[in-house]
């Protein structure tokens, strides 16, 4: 039963790879620290409480998995996800390449 679950895993983490999903939690990881950061050296100045910290790490930390499923769901290219299929519709074509 062990096994079936490593298998599970690996095919889990290789579709990752295939999706190019793995960018986003690095990416995430790397900009969600700036804040957490600045809220622990500014908050201090201001004389919020300590615990302000924790909601803005709360938040952070929400956000991650919203992120991961945005990724999982668009498979976040260098194109607009959302203009992509209009371009390729030849229903749109003749929108597409009419000057106003």
């Amino acid at each position: 039963m062990l096994g079936g679950t490593g298998m599970a895993a690996r095919n889990f983490f290789s579709e990752l790879k295939r999706r190019h999903v793995y960018k986003v939690p690095v990416a995430y990881a790397v900009v969600a620290w700036l804040p957490i950061q600045d809220a622990t050296r500014v908050f201090p100045f201001f004389e919020l409480p300590n615990w302000t910290v924790r909601p803005v790490v709360l938040l952070l930390a929400l956000g991650f998995p919203i992120a991961l499923g945005l990724a999982w769901a668009f498979e976040l290219t260098p194109e607009d996800p959302f203009s992509a299929p209009l371009r390729s519709d030849p229903r749109f074509a003749m929108l597409a390449n009419s000057q106003p």
